[in-house]
């Protein structure tokens, strides 16, 4: 589940980076399952995972503190579904937040 999240930041936040800087081009949809299959996580160490998200996700929090203001407002379309900036960033949060309460519920 750690490779899970980690990956789909960083999907979720090269659309926010594409968005924010202007590109109108679609997206494509991001498949988790595809992700997980062509990941190769159980190959990875706990330790290796944890150190991926750590960094992915100072690389997100770097991404949104420095955007610009105008980036915040831009939007685009990525699985043929319009998204803001602003929401993406939320996305980012609340997917982290997601899996830590079935974390939470399950075990």
């Amino acid at each position: 589940m750690l490779n899970h999240t980690t990956a789909t930041e960083r999907a979720f936040a090269f659309r926010a980076l594409w968005f924010a800087r202007g590109f109108e081009t679609p997206l494509p949809s991001y498949d988790q399952n595809v992700a997980a299959s062509g990941a190769g996580a159980d190959g990875v160490s706990w330790a290796a995972h944890v150190e991926e998200f750590r960094r992915v996700r100072l690389a997100t929090v770097s991404l949104f503190r420095n955007m610009p203001s105008e980036g915040w407002t831009r939007s685009g379309i990525a699985s043929d579904n319009p998204f803001t900036v602003r929401a993406l960033a939320y996305i980012i949060a609340g997917h982290l937040a997601h899996h830590i309460r079935v974390l939470r519920d399950r075990y």
